[in-house]
């Protein structure tokens, strides 16, 4: 009787913390770049997820909002890296950052915020979750030159016109030395030009969900437009066929579908879009120009 219960303790344990051993491997952790932030500074808080092996075997499919006390959310953004450790072991980083501004001396507090991933392999979806987090609020620092007097701003003032006569004449010796160098210099990719592009807009985030959107969008189209030398593209029927010819996998052409869905929906019908959403239509542009990379270089 005994070895019966056991047997079924141990089965029920299985089902519930061994169902899918592939879901084991993701952590998931939070942090704040300094505990103690002026008042007029910013708390720059980060969520990381890494697990091992490459960056397709999880899809985050939700991050939620942070619930905050005494901050209140300037931006944010996000970041991948793929890498190797001393045994040759593959593993993958995501990264989310938000940007927090303090509104008062004291503490400043973040609730831990949950994040939903799917394991492609498995189909299977879990959440992990965050502890809150405590950050001091301390006095306002000075700003750089709230404090100079005059004698100060009499040097700097020498300093300037010495540098502004300087450049005067260093700028016409680099203005002949660039006219040179651009005759053998290489001329960067396509690709390489739109994903610089993309990387400009996630490092200045305006704040609005829906502008920034829209940037990425834009940046979309007008990646496939140069690529493929079309004149417009209004729906995704625009660029199935072209795809198709290209061999991008259906996984990939559905979540562009999804992608052009959601903005015109986001356009004509004012749908506003998540952070979660915001992050899997950055990773999926990323995917999709990395894709027809590599088959061009095939």
């Amino acid at each position: 009787m005994k070895t019966f219960v056991f047997v079924i303790i141990m089965s029920l344990a299985s089902m519930i913390y061994g169902a899918d051993s592939t879901n084991t491997n993701i952590s998931l952790r939070t942090y704040l770049e300094t505990d103690d932030v002026p008042l007029n500074r910013e708390v720059v808080y980060h969520v990381e997820l890494s697990w091992e092996g490459d960056l397709q075997r999880y899809h985050i499919t939700r991050v939620s909002e942070p619930v905050l006390s005494n901050l209140k959310l300037r931006g944010s953004g996000s970041s991948n890296r793929f890498y190797t450790d001393d045994q040759g072991n593959p593993y993958s980083l995501k990264r989310i950052s938000y940007y927090f501004t303090p509104l008062d001396l004291g503490m400043g507090y973040i609730d831990g915020i949950s994040v939903q991933y799917q394991n492609i392999q498995s189909q299977q979806t879990e959440t992990l979750s965050a502890q809150r987090l405590g950050v001091k609020i301390v006095e306002a620092v000075d700003e750089p030159g709230s404090l100079m007097d005059g004698g100060t701003f009499l040097v700097l003032g020498l300093v300037l016109i010495f540098f502004i006569v300087l450049a005067y004449y260093l700028l016409k010796y680099f203005r002949i030395r660039k006219q040179q160098e651009l005759l053998v210099e290489k001329e960067i990719t396509l690709e390489e030009k739109y994903q610089l592009e993309l990387k400009t807009v996630l490092k200045e985030r305006t704040g609005d969900l829906k502008n920034d959107f829209s940037a990425i969008v834009r940046i979309l189209k007008g990646y496939l437009k140069e690529k493929f030398d079309l004149i417009d593209i209004q729906s995704f029927d625009d660029i199935k066929a072209i795809l198709d010819e290209n061999g991008i996998e259906n996984e990939l052409a559905d979540k562009l579908q999804k992608m052009f869905e959601q903005s015109e929906l986001s356009k004509f019908a004012g749908e506003s879009i998540s952070e979660s959403d915001f992050q899997f239509y950055t990773d999926t542009i990323e995917m999709l120009i990395e894709a027809l990379k590599d088959k061009e270089s095939k």
